[in-house]
């Protein structure tokens, strides 16, 4: 797939222009083809001349010729029209005019080089251009306050040239910056989803941890209970409400809460009267 062109609204501008210097060559034709030495030649010149506008025009506007070969053509093809006029006119009328495909259409071609290649080959392009009616003439014109077709010419590839490349520049930077701005943000959500993945892993091993030590129990008789000899993390906690035999140890279970160890039923003895308290044991939940 072809990546869009950012000088695409300078090629429409320029078959615009195209347009208006086939209608303005159309008009300059009507008014000198009978004081051409061959005027059905200057027709058919003219139709080849417009063929070709038709052919540049869709080319430029499909994008399929916006290539350096395309625009060569066009270049070989305008001067070969200008240098035509040494055929359908006579010297005196070409010392007195402009060349009969007119410089305004002459200057498609160097549009077409300047949007393409940049200022410095537009204005070559018109420097070209140039030289071709100059070599129609047969003289070289110095006096620019009354001939500035040169200047005009030069004026034109430089400014189509660089809005063309400024263009291409600016289109350049934005993919940049779209492109690091889809960075940053694939780099975030790869960011907040491994901090969300690590969260998750240590809630999960922090209430697997919670159970197992739930689930662990270290008994204690309840003689070294009763000493005070409780476990690592227990302490003694001496009710006034219950006798020496049910004081036990309690485990510090959490930051805010204290389990108190449960002592096992009393069962009966065999050889005593009556009930004996079994031992007693103190046990970590």
């Amino acid at each position: 797939m072809r990546e869009p062109d950012p000088a695409t609204p300078l090629w429409r501008a320029a078959q615009v222009f195209r347009l208006l210097s086939c209608i303005y060559a159309l008009g300059f034709q009507m008014a000198i083809n009978q004081e051409l030495d061959h005027p059905t030649i200057g027709w058919l010149l003219f139709a080849v001349l417009v063929g070709w506008s038709v052919a540049c025009a869709i080319a430029y506007l499909q994008g399929f010729g916006r290539r350096a070969a395309w625009v060569l053509a066009e270049i070989v093809m305008v001067v070969a029209l200008v240098l035509s006029t040494e055929f359908v006119a006579s010297d005196q009328w070409a010392l007195d005019h402009q060349s009969w495909p007119t410089t305004l259409w002459a200057t498609n071609a160097t549009i077409s080089a300047a949007i393409l290649m940049g200022p410095i080959p537009g204005m070559l392009t018109g420097v070209v251009v140039m030289i071709a009616s100059t070599v129609v003439q047969g003289f070289i014109n110095y006096d620019l306050g009354r001939n500035a077709t040169i200047v005009i010419e030069l004026a034109v590839g430089l400014a189509v040239g660089l809005a063309a490349q400024t263009a291409r520049r600016a289109h350049a930077e934005l993919e940049r910056a779209t492109r690091l701005a889809a960075s940053l943000e694939e780099r975030a959500r790869l960011s907040r989803q491994v901090h969300d993945g690590a969260i998750q892993v240590l809630a999960l091993v922090s209430g697997a941890g919670a159970k197992s030590v739930g689930r662990q129990r270290n008994w204690l008789s309840w003689p070294a209970c009763r000493r005070g000899r409780c476990g690592g993390g227990e302490r003694r906690i001496e009710s006034p409400s219950a006798s020496p035999r049910n004081q036990c140890c309690w485990t510090q279970a959490s930051p805010t809460s204290c389990i108190r160890r449960r002592p096992m039923r009393s069962t009966t003895s065999r050889h005593t009267q009556g009930p004996t308290p079994a031992p007693m044991y103190c046990w970590r939940t």
